[in-house]
């Protein structure tokens, strides 16, 4: 998974970026978000990983520097495997986590949630803004991961596995849900940016066509 953030709190809290999770549980999941721990108040203002296995617990990657307030990064994290995870911010300065989670049982993960963590016990929404959120069922290798936040469209880095891709750069059309067509109505959590207000990787980059998510996944996002 991969995204354009902009971080405008200073405080140390735990907020969401992307999360693929059973939506009826709340120990079921995959993960991106800022703040380094798994439980209780986050120590920095690194940008982590997790893998949580209802089954053993809850395993993250951090990266090796901390974010820099209200300045946009690409983020990119790899779940390679059970017991290999990797988190990068800016195509470097990545961290890793090898301890075995144990397979998950994908079968119950139902929906991707932008911005908040949307499973069911919804919390930790977004501080700032948030653009370009990409899911693969693949694991991108460094120079993928270094094109990405170079700028390339994800459609344009592994498209046969990109599953999920979410513009979300200030267009109305772009501000919906991809599998029902709906807009968002939700004011908390997420925010966004126009394109010419985001990374100055995007500024004058054509836009490519939205990219469905596959139609038996229910995707939510927050504005």
């Amino acid at each position: 998974m991969a995204i354009w953030f902009y971080d405008t709190l200073a405080s140390l809290n735990d907020r969401n970026m992307i999360q693929i999770q059973d939506k009826d549980a709340d120990n079921q999941y995959f993960r991106m978000h800022l703040g380094e721990t798994g439980s209780g108040t986050p120590t920095t203002h690194k940008i982590a990983i997790y893998a949580k296995n209802i089954t053993s617990g809850e395993f993250y990657a951090s990266t090796a520097i901390e974010r820099t307030q209200n300045r946009w990064h690409h983020a990119c994290g790899v779940f390679a495997a059970s017991n290999s995870r990797t988190i990068y911010i800016d195509a470097g300065n990545e961290g890793t986590n090898t301890l075995d989670t144990g397979e998950m049982a994908s079968a119950a993960l139902d929906s991707i949630t932008i911005g908040l963590e949307g499973d069911s016990t919804p919390t930790d929404p977004w501080n700032g803004s948030l653009i370009w959120p990409a899911v693969w069922n693949a694991a991108l290798t460094p120079s993928e991961i270094l094109l990405l936040s170079s700028g390339v469209s994800p459609h344009l880095v592994r498209p046969e596995n990109l599953v999920f891709f979410a513009p979300l750069d200030g267009r109305p059309d772009d501000m919906r849900c991809l599998v029902t067509g709906e807009v968002p109505t939700s004011i908390t959590g997420l925010t966004t940016d126009s394109r010419f207000n985001g990374p100055p990787q995007l500024q004058g980059i054509q836009k490519m066509p939205v990219l469905s998510s596959r139609p038996n996944r229910r995707v939510v996002m927050f504005r």
